[in-house]
């Protein structure tokens, strides 16, 4: 898939490469939250209060223990999926805060919008996978928004999902919803059945929100 979509030629991608390694050596990321240094410090990162500086050893030698290719399982066998090298799925939008209704006006998106979206990913034959926030309901509490989405999710569909990603209480929440529906949270350390979106912050940053859903979900592999 890599080979079909690149357009850059390697002597631009190694530019970029470089301009890459140059930030996150002089410049570095800040993870807004102490927890989260305390780890790089742990590993023999320089840090600079929550600034954490990569070197490209250090880059490198983390790429070198990731995976091509992972399943996302599904509750439904014949729903799962496969990601990396050759594999990739289509997946529905997130985050829309409004509905565009057939006769052209905007709305407030819903809690029985999100539904209909639930029910759309099921029959389609193109989506692969759906999950939490297709559509930001406004007509429930925000911060407890994440436990209907994915209730309403785990009982319309059947297919893998995306976790709550709004924060680190939100992400456990979404691995404890998936821990009773598979048979425990342990179980997830090896079948994964969720993945997760963490959007960074310009310039240069991770809130602090955002780090926890990484270290929640990095437990859980």
């Amino acid at each position: 898939m890599i080979d079909r979509l690149q357009t850059l030629t390697q002597g631009e991608l190694n530019l970029i490469h470089d301009a890459s390694m140059d930030i996150l050596t002089n410049t570095g990321i800040c993870f807004n939250y102490s927890a989260a240094t305390q780890i790089f410090n742990k590993h023999g990162f320089r840090t600079q209060g929550d600034r954490v500086y990569f070197t490209e050893e250090r880059v490198k030698k983390a790429l070198e223990t990731t995976i091509s290719r992972f399943t996302l399982h599904a509750r439904n066998s014949d729903h799962t999926v496969s990601v990396g090298e050759n594999d990739f799925i289509c997946v529905p939008t997130g985050g829309a805060p409004n509905i565009a209704t057939p006769n052209g006006e905007q709305r407030p998106a819903t809690l029985e919008d999100y539904k209909t979206c639930c029910k759309l990913v099921q029959t389609s034959e193109q989506i692969a996978m759906g999950g939490y926030i297709m559509v930001q309901p406004t007509d429930i509490p925000a911060h407890t928004a994440h436990l209907d989405m994915i209730a309403n999710y785990l009982t319309l569909c059947d297919k893998p999902m995306f976790g709550a990603s709004g924060s680190g209480p939100a992400a456990i929440d979404a691995l404890e919803l998936a821990g009773i529906v598979w048979g425990g949270k342990e179980i997830l350390k090896s079948k994964p059945v969720m993945a997760s979106v963490v959007n960074a912050m310009s310039p240069l940053q991770y809130s602090r929100e955002q780090t926890e859903v990484i270290m929640e979900m990095a437990e859980y592999n």
